[in-house]
């Protein structure tokens, strides 16, 4: 018998073991129809940690949003293959809806709009093995909301993800009240964003009609507000003013979101019970959360919803950073007549099957799992429904929220929608609290 092939073989048992991944784009899963949305969205089951950040080496996915005089976003993703594929990116510029402008690229591009994506490293020691592809996005000529798309061998029907960034140009003056938590409401559970928009450096023909007004919390797009008209208008001194005391234009406030802490797989983190190494994939299960509706507000810092990629085992974040299979386990005494899932930046605030939490009447608890790679997480359970959003987690109008408000402008004769303003607002920002990382 040769034994040397034989340890290997067995070596390599324990080492990198592929999740039903494809070689290559070969082996790739590319019959079934993919229709392109222009959202944050991953068209295969194998990308993974989709980021866009300022420059190649920022850990947080925080940055969606850059100065038209600045730019430098970069995209940044895995594909769970053991080969690299040929990818390409086009850029679509958007209006303040997302849909697409009657720009064409020549508008809003110095170059013709394809551009080939061939900065990529490939994972080591890693038990999953990955490539990671970094692509830093083209200068932009016109702000504007933007969809970035990467498709496989320039066949842009054979998509892989789209992601949305906009890029700014501040040509009015975005004031904002320094109360904007909910005061004025009954039920202490939203907040009210209000602001004021001079617009006397630029010439706007009826602000009421061509200006529109996008609100943010904490980056996320599925319960933005869309599309605001202003209260009060200015005209002599070319001001309009934003203040909204319906609830409908107000946001729930929401709680400070949950979190675990899986930067280091030798030692687990806050909320990680336990870590299986020797399961294929590495399998991490969390301790056991309770719902928290009807529970006062407690105070501790956040990433509002974002997360981490790091990697405190001595090894290089975006390259020996292992995928774990999390596993989430909500405990209740009975089934609730709701679906629940998941949600997070890890999850692009999406529901979608793979993030809906099952129940187990024997073991009384509600479980799901997701492949994610090492780092720190926040997250949240959120249950289908129209604004009742919290139902398991409460909302406060002490909670610490970032906004950003965007200010658009259709001029005259244009082709789309051009982003004028832009401001981020952070609610309730905690002074002297210990940041728990």
């Amino acid at each position: 018998m040769n034994y040397s092939l034989l340890a290997l073989l067995i070596l390599c048992s324990f080492a990198c073991v592929p999740i039903n991944q494809p070689a290559s784009k070969t082996t790739a899963d590319t019959a079934k129809p993919k229709t392109l949305r222009f959202d944050n969205r991953s068209y295969e089951d194998y990308v993974n940690t989709v980021r866009m950040s300022l420059g190649s080496n920022a850990s947080e996915s925080l940055q969606r949003a850059t100065s038209l005089r600045n730019q430098g976003l970069h995209l940044q993703f895995d594909l769970l293959t053991v080969e690299a594929d040929r990818l390409y990116a086009k850029i679509y510029h958007c209006n303040s809806n997302w849909k697409k402008s009657s720009y064409n690229g020549l508008d809003y591009l110095n170059e013709f709009n394809e551009f080939v994506i061939n900065d990529y490293q490939f994972s080591f020691n890693t038990s999953i093995p990955y490539v990671h592809y970094d692509f830093a996005i083209p200068r932009v000529k016109l702000s504007g909301n933007y969809v970035i798309v990467v498709y496989r061998d320039g066949k842009e029907s054979d998509l892989i993800l789209s992601r949305r960034f906009m890029v700014y140009d501040n040509r009015v003056v975005i004031g904002s009240d320094q109360v904007t938590s909910g005061a004025v409401t009954s039920n202490r559970k939203t907040q009210q964003i209000d602001f004021r928009v001079n617009y006397g450096n630029v010439e706007i023909l009826n602000p009421m009609r061509n200006v529109s007004v996008n609100v943010v919390q904490n980056k996320r797009w599925d319960n933005a507000k869309m599309g605001l008209k202003p209260t009060f208008l200015n005209e002599g001194q070319k001001n309009l003013q934003y203040q909204f005391f319906d609830e409908e234009d107000q946001f729930l406030g929401g709680n400070e979101y949950r979190f675990f802490d899986l930067r280091s797989l030798r030692y687990p983190g806050q909320n990680v019970f336990k870590i299986d190494l020797q399961a294929r994939p590495l399998k991490a299960y969390l301790q056991k959360d309770q719902a928290r509706t009807g529970t006062a507000y407690a105070q501790y810092n956040d990433l509002n919803g974002n997360y981490i990629i790091e990697n405190k085992d001595g090894g290089n974040g975006r390259l020996e950073s292992d995928y774990v299979d999390v596993v989430f386990s909500l405990a209740t005494e009975s089934p609730i007549n709701k679906d629940i899932y998941v949600l997070g930046a890890m999850t692009d605030w999406r529901i979608k099957p793979e993030n809906q939490l099952k129940y187990d009447p024997i073991e009384k608890v509600y479980t799901t799992h997701l492949l994610l790679k090492q780092g720190w997480y926040d997250y949240q359970y959120y249950t289908r429904g129209d604004r009742a959003t919290n139902f398991l987690e409460n909302d406060h109008s002490e909670t610490e929220n970032q906004y950003e408000i965007f200010i658009y402008h259709r001029p005259m004769n244009a082709r789309g929608d051009l982003l004028i303003g832009y401001k981020q607002i952070q609610v309730n920002l905690k002074r002297g609290i210990n940041n728990r990382r």
